[in-house]
This record gives structure tokens, sequence and C-alpha cells, in this order.
């Protein structure tokens, strides 16, 4: 089925997913209006990256809420699985895989519907206000926030007009449902022992792991031979790195960190007290994410240098042994290091 889809695309451009010429010309003309102010878009997207809220999630859990922090690190998590597999099965291409007219100033080798930047600016951004209580500020901020992303990644070139209407209205329903179903969730996650928590993490992992690996495994299709060397002219780069768009670790990525935010969430718990003076937080804060990077190296130089196989696990280790230092490990090490808030210095 995705290989019928892919030659469709590629023998007759918008026959599935709408009139491709038209939506390149939307893109070329936000690349001429907006062009100029290509870092201000770079910055803006970036808002909307991994690396991003791979910084930003333990300055949330580490000194402003753990709580909070735990909930945006589990619908990230949930945002990031869901648009991976969205994005492996529809199979869509990228503006500059199509025209050689678009200027990439960004590269991704991803297929292109739906956009995970502007996917994963609304859950992000929409749980913070309503973190706030919907407060007026915390609403109109989340909004631009959420609209710049989206604009910026048609700007950049690297996604069509549709693939961020996409984005929007999944991220709106993966908001939405966490919101409604997150009370009784937690009221579950209290009343049962530890293992079954993480047995509930596995398979929350193993879901969004599923859709990617069958459309890897089994869905694959070769590629339009159009598509690389379009991808390779406008980008200046191999066609490895312009467009290689069959890669597991995205998924890798997701199910890891929400098996680790959640094991680590489990294990410590996070009714820890966060605040503290500014020096406080802020060592906590430098000390956790030093010790963060350490992790990260001690996994390269262990399974870093094996490829094939190991290269996936890898995938999958990084972020749930990231995840579960920071909602497990860190805490506990903040409160024998005499790190955390007040309240907790009292006990």
């Amino acid at each position: 089925m995705q290989g019928q889809l892919i030659s469709l695309l590629a023998a007759k451009p918008g026959a599935m997913i709408g009139a491709l010429p038209a939506e390149t010309g939307i893109v070329l003309d936000a690349q001429g209006y907006l062009g100029w102010a290509a870092p201000f878009w770079t910055v803006v997207s970036f808002t909307g990256a991994a690396a991003f809220f791979l910084l930003l999630l333990p300055l949330v859990y580490w000194c402003v809420s753990p709580r909070l922090g735990l909930r945006l690190g589990l619908l990230l998590a949930i945002s990031v699985g869901v648009n991976t597999g969205a994005k492996l099965l529809l199979a869509t291409p990228r503006p500059y895989w199509v025209s050689t007219a678009v200027h990439p100033l960004a590269v991704h080798p991803s297929f292109s519907m739906p956009s995970g930047h502007a996917q994963n600016a609304v859950p992000f951004w929409g749980l913070l206000a309503a973190w706030t209580g919907w407060k007026r500020w915390a609403v109109a901020g989340a909004t631009v926030l959420v609209l710049l992303t989206g604009l910026s990644r048609v700007v950049l070139g690297v996604h069509f007009f549709r693939d961020v209407l996409a984005g929007w209205a999944i991220g709106a329903v993966l908001l939405v449902g966490f919101l409604w179903l997150e009370r009784p969730a937690s009221a579950w996650a209290k009343g049962v022992p530890w293992p079954r928590k993480i047995a509930a993490l596995l398979i929350g992992a193993a879901a969004l792991v599923v859709p990617a690996a069958v459309a890897v495994l089994y869905l694959q299709a070769p590629l339009p031979a159009a598509w690389v060397e379009t991808a390779t002219a406008t980008s200046g780069l191999p066609a490895a790195l312009a467009i290689d768009p069959y890669s597991m670790t995205p998924a890798l990525f997701a199910a890891g960190t929400l098996f680790g935010i959640g094991a680590g969430a489990a294990w410590t718990g996070t009714d820890f007290d966060a605040g503290g003076s500014l020096r406080v937080r802020t060592t906590r804060y430098l000390l956790g994410t030093f010790l963060a990077a350490l992790i990260w190296v001690a996994l390269d130089l262990a399974f870093g240098w094996m490829g094939g196989a190991p290269t996936w696990l890898l995938d999958l280790l990084h972020p749930a042994a990231l995840g579960f230092w920071m909602t497990g490990g860190a805490p506990r090490l903040f409160a024998r290091a005499g790190l955390l808030g007040a309240k907790e210095e009292q006990r």
C-alpha cells in the first residue's frame, strides 16, 4: 500500500495529498516574503525540536515543578511516537524533494506529513498554558509560539503548509486527550504497585514503536529517483543525509523517553520540592545536566562502536537512561547533596 502511495506521488504529484505544485507556490511565497529573516525563523523552529525539549524538560522538572515536568515529558514522548508513525505510514515528500526552486534553510531526511515541530509545539505550550490555569497571557503566548513554529517550518522550506495544519490538528487531539485522561490515569497509578506501572510503561513504549516498525520492515518502498535527485541538488548534501526517511530512531527515542521518564518517576516519586534559592536551582540544573552528558557519553563508549543492530539499541537506551536519570536518579542525588527546596531540607 505504501509503495503504491509513493509511486502515485512520484508519477503524478498531488494524486494522493493534493496539488503539490500549488503547495510549493505557498512555500516559495513564504520564502520570498519572509526568508530574509532566516536566522529568526531558525531560532523559532528550534523551540519545536527535540534538542530544545531535552534542555528544557530537566529545567522544569528539577527547578519548577516535578509533576509538570513529568506530564510534559510523557506527552512529548507520545507526540513524537505518533508523529513518527504517521510520517512513515503517509510517506509524503518535503518541498525541497520535489522542487529545485525551494531553498531548504534546514535539512530533515524524514518524510514530511505531519510536521513534527508544529505538532509538538501544541501539546508542549498548550500544557504549560493549562498549568497556569489558562491565564490569558499564557494562552496568548502559547498561541503565538505555536503559530510561529508552524510558519517557520514553511519559511525554512522543509514543510508544506498542509503538513503544518496536520501537525497542529494531531497535537491538539493529543493535548485534549491527555488532559481528559490524566486524572483517571493518575488515580490508577497511585493505587498500583511499581511492577504494574513498569508493565504499563512497557506496553505504552511498544505501542509507540510498532507502527514505525511495521512501516520500516514491511511497507518500505524504494524512493523515487526524482525525489533523491532533487533533494541532493537543493540541499547540496549527499543523498544519505538529504533524504533517508526509513529510520526507527525517532520512534525508539520516543519509546525510550516514555519508559525512562515514567520508570524514574515511579521509583522516586514527584513530591520533592523543586524550590530553593536561585543558586540552589542553578546548581541542580548544571550538576544534573553535566552528569546526564556523562551518561550519554558512557553509553556511546559502551555500544556506539558496534554498529548494526546495537545502534538501534543505543537509540533506545540513550533516551531511556536520560529520562530515568531526570525523574529518578537526579532527584535522589539532589536529596543526598542537600540541593532540594526548603520543604525537603526541613524534613
